[in-house]
């Protein structure tokens, strides 16, 4: 079943994700940069789309560009990574222009690419919140991760998207708190409102990946995995800044 793959890419996501915040921001970016590639490797062929590999080219580089702007210019991510993703936006569209009036399904590939532009400018969040932590909030990327990843092993149970999308948020609002509790982070109530964050995050894109019957092919799988646990950065970066405000 493909959600299982979804689920697998996602826990391998995250797990990397709490290795990198523990290593630092070289590991963060060579992390996010990765994820960048599979994500545009695998996110137009979600339904099986036309000039997938061009269209992967700029999501991939969209992400690493953001990547590379979040190390160097931690304070202005966000300005950079809606610039970038606009820049990547422009680019998707010439490549329709350029394959002509008469090619099949256009419409589909440009949201696809643009949503997938997104995701990975996004993404850089993660090197931005790392960059711009101090000791206390870094332990709650970790937390965020761990919360997250709870959440997506809740998602893999094969019950109605009713059931289930309240038992991400629960799942993941009750773990981070208790993780947070064992490695000596004092904010609980910020952990749980962080974990209450990843598991709406989880609860809906696994909707959308069964809204349309699931990916199409095994990389689509993957990208579905990556993307989101990438653009949930952002959302991490976002609520840490109103933390330290």
């Amino acid at each position: 079943m493909r959600l299982n793959i979804v689920c697998v890419a996602a826990l391998v996501t995250l797990l990397g994700l709490v290795v990198a915040a523990a290593l630092g921001t070289g590991a963060m970016t060579v992390l996010v940069g990765v994820g960048a590639v599979v994500t545009g490797a695998g996110w137009v062929r979600l339904q099986g789309l036309t000039a997938a590999r061009a269209h992967g080219v700029v999501i991939a580089l969209a992400g690493i560009a953001s990547a590379l702007v979040a190390l160097r210019l931690p304070s202005a991510y966000l300005t950079w990574a809606g610039l970038i993703a606009a820049l990547g936006l422009i680019a998707v569209f010439l490549i329709e222009l350029l394959r002509g009036t008469g090619a099949a399904r256009r419409l589909e590939a440009l949201v696809a690419s643009s949503s997938g532009v997104a995701l990975t400018a996004l993404g850089a969040g993660w090197i931005g919140s790392l960059r711009v932590a101090t000791e206390q909030h870094a332990a709650l990327i970790g937390v965020t991760a761990v919360a997250a990843f709870a959440a997506v092993l809740m998602a893999a149970v094969p019950w109605p998207d009713r059931m289930i999308g309240p038992l991400c948020v629960l799942v993941a609002t009750a773990v981070a708190p208790l993780v947070a509790l064992l490695v000596g982070e004092s904010g609980a109530g910020t952990a749980a409102l962080l974990g209450a964050v990843a598991g709406l995050v989880v609860a809906t894109f696994r909707r959308m990946v069964l809204a349309d019957g699931g990916p199409r092919t095994r990389l689509g799988a993957v990208a579905v995995g990556v993307g989101p646990v990438l653009a949930a950065g952002s959302a991490f970066y976002g609520a840490q800044l109103l933390i330290a405000s």
